[in-house]
């Protein structure tokens, strides 16, 4: 599938000073890619680095167990933190909080250093959920471009899945020489989309004020219309079942090879 990443064929009605402005969505793409490939750098290698560290499988599954607790915990009082604050500090407090966590993996050597880690990726990973998407649907809805919307995620989901792939590849090879620096070369991405987001992302927060909604009423919403459809219902239990099973290959494939 060709994935298209710069789009040249629109014009963007943003501009400043005679001079066009950068499309937001080629912001959204290298923002988007760059948080995604952060954590592939380490995903063939951290299970076999925590049992060179001396934990035992039981140990792997607590520190991947804590900070699947933590996301959960945690997205929901962040989640309005970018409705109050802005869409553009939260993201970037977000890849900084994953590039931090993964610095700070490559320094642990014990379980409780590993817990810390996790936490910090996890409150990176709440931060930034959802924060990006709402500020693209933000800027689209500016220049009455929503109709595009499905196509400038649709790629993004793509190209991110095609960043984690390079990376998780890369990241393979840099284990070879140590697997510690797997982290370290994976923080780097992270910390590249912190600066992209502080660069790149155009935000004015007042021009929202009026239009902002408590995010504890779109959770009401979201539960009143999960209760009135069984599909909603059954498609969320399938979807629990599925991240229940996961970890029993995530855990356990890395070493078995």
């Amino acid at each position: 599938m060709c994935v298209e990443v710069i789009e040249m064929s629109r014009e963007s009605p943003s501009e400043e000073g005679g001079r066009r402005l950068l499309k937001p969505e080629l912001a959204y793409y290298a923002i988007e890619a760059s948080f995604t490939a952060a954590p592939a750098f380490v995903a063939s290698v951290y299970v076999v680095f925590l049992l060179s560290r001396g934990l035992n499988f039981k140990g792997v599954a607590l520190v991947d167990g804590f900070f699947i607790a933590s996301m959960a915990l945690l997205d929901f009082p962040t989640g309005g933190l970018a409705d109050r604050f802005g869409r553009k500090p939260i993201t970037a407090l977000g890849t900084l909080f994953v590039g931090l966590g993964l610095v700070s993996y490559s320094l642990s050597d014990r379980l409780p250093e590993f817990l810390l880690s996790e936490f910090l990726v996890a409150v990176g990973g709440a931060l930034y959920s959802g924060a990006l998407e709402a500020w693209m649907f933000d800027k689209l809805k500016e220049e009455h471009r929503q109709a595009d919307a499905p196509r400038i995620f649709g790629n993004a989901g793509t190209l991110g899945w095609l960043a984690s792939m390079v990376a998780a590849f890369l990241g393979g090879l840099v284990a070879q020489h140590a697997m510690s620096l797997s982290f370290l070369v994976g923080a780097l991405p992270a910390f590249l989309g912190t600066v992209l987001v502080l660069l790149l992302v155009k935000e004015d927060v007042t021009s929202r004020e009026s239009e902002q909604v408590p995010y504890r009423q779109y959770l009401e919403r979201g539960l009143r219309v999960m209760r009135g459809s069984s599909a909603l219902k059954w498609l969320t239990a399938a979807l629990a079942f599925g991240m229940l099973a996961n970890p029993s290959f995530t855990l356990t494939w890395a070493p078995q090879m």
